[in-house]
C-alpha cells in the first residue's frame, strides 16, 4: 500500500511539473493564424450603437476643451483700482508659481483671478492648500469648458 501511494505521488508530481511547460511555442501557433486573426476580435453589434458612437465622436470634436477645475484666488467688485489689484495679485502669483497658468476674467462688474488647469479636485488640492495661506478666500470653481491641461 505504501509503495502504491509513493508511486502515485511521484507520477502526480512529474505530470504536474510537465504541465508548466508549453507544448506548442507561440511561433508554431502563429504560423497557422493570419495577422488579422491574431490582432483583432470581431465585434457583432447593432448599427444604432455604431451611429451613437459616431455622434459622440463628432460632439467631442466640436468641443474646445474639457470640464475641469480652477482655483479662484481673487474677486473684486467695480472701482477704478480693482483692475490694478487683480493685476498685482496675478503678478504676485506668477512670481511664486511661474509654471502654473493664470488668467484675469472680467465679468461686469467683477475682476477675477483664476489659476491652474485641473481635471479633478484632487489634482489641485495640494496647490489649493498652499494658496489658502497666501491668498485667503481662495476656492475651487468648476469651468464649463477650459483648455486641455498639460499631461
Amino acid at each position: 500500500m505504501r509503495l502504491l501511494i509513493i508511486t502515485f505521488l511521484i507520477v502526480f508530481s512529474i505530470s504536474y511539473s510537465y504541465s508548466q511547460v508549453e507544448i506548442f511555442p507561440n511561433e508554431f501557433v502563429d504560423t497557422f493564424l493570419s495577422t488579422a486573426e491574431r490582432d483583432s476580435t470581431p465585434v457583432i453589434q447593432d448599427e444604432r450603437i455604431t451611429k451613437l458612437v459616431d455622434k459622440h465622436i463628432e460632439y467631442n470634436k466640436q468641443k474646445k476643451g474639457i470640464i475641469g477645475y480652477r482655483i479662484q484666488i481673487y474677486s473684486g467688485v467695480g472701482g477704478p483700482t480693482i483692475k490694478k489689484e487683480a493685476s498685482a495679485i496675478r503678478t504676485k502669483f506668477l512670481k511664486l508659481y511661474p509654471d502654473i497658468p493664470v488668467e484675469i476674467i472680467y465679468n461686469e462688474p467683477y475682476f477675477k483671478v483664476r489659476v491652474g488647469l485641473f481635471r479633478n479636485k484632487s489634482e489641485g488640492f495640494k496647490l489649493f492648500k498652499e494658496l489658502e495661506e497666501i491668498f485667503p478666500g481662495s476656492y475651487f470653481i468648476i469651468e464649463n469648458e477650459m483648455d486641455y491641461p498639460p499631461l
